[in-house]
């Protein structure tokens, strides 16, 4: 306990008669009530002016000493109690304040105004009782006041600990719903482009009432995924588990939206003759194998144990290479297959290549699911048809994937056609001209990036792109590989990087962008440093942007969204040992 007393008088005999009264047994020490220092006499320390006082009192205060109580005498030569009160409670403003006084010009009134708390009175002559009454008190009312106030401080350090162990829990919650805000800002994005594609419909009319109901329900189905498991994600009750189901629902239903989006725009395209298919050398095989392998990644992700799909192959190499458009035959086996995995849940689904005469390629896909009845056979490639109501409304789908696998067999130059029994399963036949390709050789194939880990820390590589969210996108991809990442915001920020780094080893180049537009950078860099791969990389699908691509001269073309197994075989195939 601080049992310090700063006594001024300039009277030596009242000095001397405090010094004796607070010294002596006349106070009673046990009134402090506690076991530490309860024996010991007051700390006094006397002066013969308030001016002593002050400048002892300022080097206590200096060194972290401080002072529970002074006593002052009113009248002293060099400075008066009043003002030497003033003085030191401009240093501490809760030290407390005996004022000694016979007389005054100034009333124990103007005093009291002045000071407001913690300033009390003895007047001449003493009353020994009432100086050891108070003395006592007030340190031991100082004390218990120093004592609530280190306890607030600690306090207050408890609390500044739980802080820092809340934003610690903070920085880890927000970590965690990273993956929730991409989600949901990938909801966005769908919606604005399911929002674009309907104000660039320059022809509505052609959109029956039945197909406006019918995509109406389709685009609403996996938005309302998209949507509601997006607003569960945010729960902080959910499990682990939950939240792995809750966003592969929403990563599944994503596609299904992204891939109907891609369906209309190109009906659209073809409804309006604008649609336009470049032939080049194709290998069946590697489709049927590309295929083979993505089908049973996805049965596998579905976990549907009972259904097997097997591809068959009944071409040699040489009548396998054929002049047609390979993104196009894929694209149709494509949507032929997951119509039979929409009816198909057990069993086996096969799909396979196989000469029909000499001048085409029969190309199937077959499954033992529900079947169709012959009436309804003739319309399983219309758009607008109401044949399949019950079944859409048990199975699901808008059926633009059969509609569009035929519009495209035509443009290839074959014809497509079914054959099926209700109950028994369903056959899909489409056909291809057999024009043959010379032979090339086999491209080298590329070691899948599941299989090894790519180590591209000796890589530097720019993504051109004004979108934020696409940047961490790819970012976040390509630092699995550990490349450094430069990211410029438009094109003309591209060539700036060229010009600040020496090694550049690859260009990811957004089409749309401020400032300049890819196709402008990527004509101006490959100018400029033409041995440098430059990927172009766009939200749009058809063959034009694909053409302009090419003109401005890049070296590969991704559609988005893009995939990390697509963009490690782009970048691979490009760089250089």
């Amino acid at each position: 306990m601080n049992k310090t007393i700063f006594i001024a008088d300039d009277s030596p005999t009242i000095l001397s008669y405090f010094l004796n009264l607070l010294g002596s047994d006349s106070v009673d020490l046990n009134f402090f009530n506690s076991s530490e220092n309860e024996d010991e006499n007051f700390d006094i320390h006397i002066f013969e002016d308030g001016d002593l006082l002050l400048k002892a009192f300022i080097e206590w205060y200096k060194k972290g000493n401080k002072i529970p109580l002074c006593i002052l005498d009113m009248r002293m030569v060099r400075m008066d109690g009043f003002t030497t009160a003033k003085e030191i409670r401009k240093i501490d403003e809760n030290v407390q304040i005996i004022i000694v006084t016979a007389f005054s010009d100034i009333s124990i009134e103007e005093i009291k105004k002045e000071f407001k708390k913690d300033i009390y009175f003895i007047k001449k002559p003493f009353n020994e009782e009432e100086i050891t009454v108070l003395v006592p008190s007030l340190i031991k009312n100082w004390n218990s006041k120093q004592k609530t106030s280190n306890l607030k401080s600690d306090y207050s350090g408890m609390v500044a600990k739980l802080n820092k162990t809340l934003k610690i829990k903070e920085t880890e919650l927000k970590t965690k719903n990273e993956l929730i805000k991409k989600l949901q800002k990938e909801n966005t994005t769908l919606k604005e482009e399911l929002k674009e594609l309907y104000e660039k419909a320059e022809d509505p009319k052609k959109l029956k009432t039945s197909f406006l109901l019918n995509m109406s329900h389709e685009i609403r189905t996996p938005m309302n995924a998209i949507v509601g498991f997006s607003d569960l994600l945010g729960d902080p009750d959910l499990t682990d588990d939950q939240k792995e189901e809750f966003i592969e629902l929403i990563n599944n239903s994503g596609n299904d939206l992204l891939n109907l989006v891609d369906d209309i725009i190109d009906i659209s395209r073809i409804d309006s003759n604008s649609f336009i298919i470049n032939k080049e050398q194709v290998d069946l095989i590697e489709i049927l194998d590309e295929l083979k392998r993505e089908f049973d990644y996805l049965i596998k992700s579905k976990k549907l144990k009972e259904l097997e799909i097997i591809a068959v192959n009944d071409l040699d190499i040489r009548n396998s290479k054929v002049i047609s458009n390979h993104f196009r035959v894929k694209q149709v086996f494509t949507k032929l297959i997951n119509n039979s995995l929409k009816y198909t849940k057990t069993g086996l689904i096969e799909f396979g290549i196989k000469r029909k005469d000499e001048d085409n390629i029969l190309c199937y896909v077959k499954d033992n699911g529900i079947g169709l009845s012959e009436d309804k056979q003739a319309k399983i490639f219309d758009l607008f048809s109401e044949y399949d109501n019950s079944y859409t409304k048990k199975y699901g789908g808008a059926r633009t994937g059969l509609h569009l696998a035929k519009s495209l067999v035509q443009l290839l130059g074959g014809n497509i056609w079914i054959d099926s029994t209700l109950g028994e399963g369903s056959i899909i036949k489409f056909t291809l001209p057999h024009e043959k390709a010379v032979l090339t050789p086999q491209k080298k194939k590329l070691i899948d990036q599941k299989d090894q880990k790519i180590d591209w820390s000796n890589r530097t590589f720019i993504i051109a792109e004004d979108v934020e969210f696409n940047y961490l996108y790819l970012s976040e991809i390509l630092q699995k590989t550990n490349a450094q990442i430069l990211w410029a915001k438009n094109g003309q920020e591209a060539l700036y990087l060229f010009e600040k780094n020496k090694k550049i080893d690859c260009v990811l180049m957004d089409i749309q962008m401020p400032v300049m537009n890819g196709f402008e950078a990527t004509t101006e860099i490959k100018r400029k440093y033409p041995d440098v791969p430059v990927i172009i990389q766009t939200a749009y699908t058809i063959d034009e942007e694909r053409e302009k691509s090419v003109l401005a001269g890049s070296d590969d073309f991704l559609s988005k969204p893009i995939k990390p197994s697509s963009l490690y075989h782009s970048i691979s195939k490009l760089l250089k040992d």
